[in-house]
């Protein structure tokens, strides 16, 4: 077998192959960011909601929308790990972004397990055992730190990605995180003033319900008389 070699100079595309590099890297990152925003930015958050907001409403419903939200959340979140591990061909685990990427997952995968060692929940108006409330403030102190984690990640994932990207874009992208963050602490701000008034209306409707109970019959109904009469 015989080679030929040329005294004429060949061209290589290597500024080509680079853009095109950079191309698919940008795409990986941005596929890898999209995922983890829906994860940490709506799934998780709107887990933590429906815990917090929708017991009195449904007790079962409540909970089974929590767990939707949440595995869901997991799943993607490895979804997006994945996409990203294969489109960089490995992780920085000297990267603030995968630090703090780890912390939120390894938080978020504890809250299922210590959810199945949970305490027996108190009948109806019982009394809640000390195991059970200390799982339960322990359960939304966990929840509420791997979320901080995670949205610190995503907002370390975008300074990231203005390394490989338009960083015109990427702080368009940064602001926009901002006032979705925003526009969500206000909707839960809404809904804990909403919380507030229906546990104060709750509280007086058992202060007068004790307060009627102590009326005998005949004053019972000439107090419901007086109100019809005004």
């Amino acid at each position: 077998m015989h080679f030929a070699m040329s005294d004429k100079p060949e061209s290589v595309f290597l500024l080509t192959g680079l853009a095109k590099e950079e191309r698919n890297l940008a795409i990986t990152l941005a596929v890898h960011g999209l995922f983890m925003f829906v994860s940490w930015g709506v799934l998780f958050p709107g887990g933590i909601i429906s815990a917090r907001f929708l017991k009195h409403a449904n007790d079962h419903l409540w909970f089974k929308l929590h767990q939707y939200l949440q595995y869901s959340g997991l799943g993607i979140t490895f979804v997006a790990i994945i996409v990203a591990g294969a489109g960089l061909g490995g992780f920085d685990f000297s990267s603030s972004h995968v630090k703090f990427g780890i912390v939120a997952i390894l938080l978020s995968l504890s809250q299922p397990i210590n959810g199945y060692f949970r305490p027996k929940k108190p009948e109806t108006g019982e009394t809640g055992s000390n195991k059970r409330v200390i799982w339960e403030c322990a359960h939304a102190m966990i929840g509420r730190v791997s979320l901080l984690f995670g949205i610190v990640g995503l907002f370390t994932g975008l300074k990231h990605f203005g390394e490989v990207h338009d960083s015109e874009i990427v702080e368009r992208l940064t602001w926009g995180l901002v006032l979705w963050i925003l526009i969500s602490l206000s909707y839960v701000l809404y809904l804990e003033f909403k919380e507030l008034r229906r546990r104060r209306r709750e509280r007086n409707f058992s202060e007068a319900n004790w307060e009627l109970g102590e009326l005998d019959d005949a004053e019972l109904v000439d107090l419901l008389e007086a109100d019809e009469r005004l």
